[in-house]
């Protein structure tokens, strides 16, 4: 089936493609002119022909590329968390780009080196006009660098400290505040997340209050009545293995839709469908406009209703 021009609209229309061309773009610089009327009738007929524009023939004109890299970090440690994690963001992001006018190409890596070489090698061939990716703890300012050498449209999946680029977070101050509550009703004195470096270090950091994190030495932590919170099926029994940690002192963070392993579990709701939802509005915008979103952190918030702390026998 033959596609639906420009030229058809126009001849329907009975005015010339430069006319139709205009209307349909709501072009009003002066230097074609047409009445409300003939736009109305112009809008009506691309709809009546199923009129799609060429997105690549505009993104020559612009000089700006409608697709948009979504980038993600594949961690391998849990297979199951990677699964729900590409399930919650890739169609989310696909399903509101495409409503705003943009595709998405998918872009896995394991470390920002690999990932910047091949950002680099797509926008070189003008593939990409933008990008929505996430980082791996710490090595944030080499994202940070990619922007500043290209320019590129960059939106980051996390919480950074930076007034260049914008970025998307969750605020976890409704679920520290209910693991504190929990601490306290199961009289432990202090709480700790437990991260795993790339390097396999463990690393600590004491829940001083709903909104504060204290980073401490391993030698500094005292293990009698400590809670040790954990991402993730492995890194729980990593704890157990290297931490001198029994069950009893482990909350384990887990998707609400993973089964249940550890004796106390925090389900919580992914807000990962809407951080995608987000950084589909301000890329296209900012694509569009060619304007670096005013707002640099953006921080969507954990209710109460978004998490719950379950005790398995």
């Amino acid at each position: 089936m033959r596609r639906t021009t420009i030229k058809d609209i126009a001849q329907k229309c009975a005015i010339s493609p430069t006319v139709a061309s205009a209307a349909l773009r709501n072009k009003k610089d002066g230097t074609v002119a047409y009445s409300l009327e003939t736009r109305r009738n112009v809008l009506r007929v691309a709809k009546e022909l199923g009129y799609r524009p060429n997105r690549l023939a505009q993104a020559m004109k612009s000089g700006v590329t409608p697709v948009v890299a979504v980038s993600l970090r594949i961690d391998c440690e849990s297979e199951d968390v990677i699964n729900l994690y590409l399930h919650d963001i890739l169609p989310q992001a696909a399903m509101s780009l495409h409503k705003l006018g943009f595709e998405m190409l998918f872009l896995p890596y394991y470390e920002h080196e690999e990932q910047i070489k091949r950002l680099n090698e797509l926008l070189e061939d003008r593939l990409i006009g933008g990008v929505v990716s996430n980082f791996i703890q710490g090595e944030e300012k080499k994202l940070i660098k990619f922007h500043k050498q290209t320019g590129i449209p960059l939106i980051i999946l996390g919480k950074i400290e930076s007034d260049i680029i914008p970025s998307i977070s969750v605020s976890k101050r409704n679920i520290n505040r209910g693991i504190l509550d929990f601490a306290n009703k199961k009289s432990y004195k202090k709480v700790y997340f437990v991260d795993f470096e790339t390097s396999g270090d463990i690393t600590f950091k004491q829940l001083k209050n709903e909104n504060t994190l204290v980073s401490v030495s391993k030698n500094d932590i005292s293990l009698k009545n400590a809670l040790f919170v954990v991402n993730g099926e492995k890194h729980r029994k990593k704890l157990l293995r290297e931490g001198n940690v029994i069950e009893d002192q482990i909350l384990l963070i887990e998707d609400f839709r993973m089964p249940v392993h550890s004796k106390f579990v925090l389900l919580v709701q992914s807000k990962t469908g809407q951080r995608a939802t987000l950084a589909a509005e301000l890329i296209s915008d900012w694509m569009k406009t060619g304007m670096t979103p005013t707002i640099k952190q953006h921080v969507i918030e954990t209710a109460q209703e978004d998490y719950q702390i379950v005790t398995s026998t």
